[in-house]
């Protein structure tokens, strides 16, 4: 069986701000993977100046 990572579109929008994803308590529409939310986090806080 391969296991090897399938590559797929991503599930948040180039234009998805924080406010718009996390203001809210509302359960996500679909899952977001992992990996996805860490590139989102780190490119908020890059803008943010809070991460460097």
């Amino acid at each position: 069986r391969n296991h090897a990572r399938q590559l797929r579109e991503p599930v948040l929008s180039w234009n998805t701000t924080y406010e718009s994803l996390l203001g809210t308590n509302r359960p996500f529409p679909q899952l977001i993977p992992l990996s996805e939310m860490v590139d989102f986090l780190v490119d908020v806080w890059e803008q943010e100046g809070l991460y460097d």
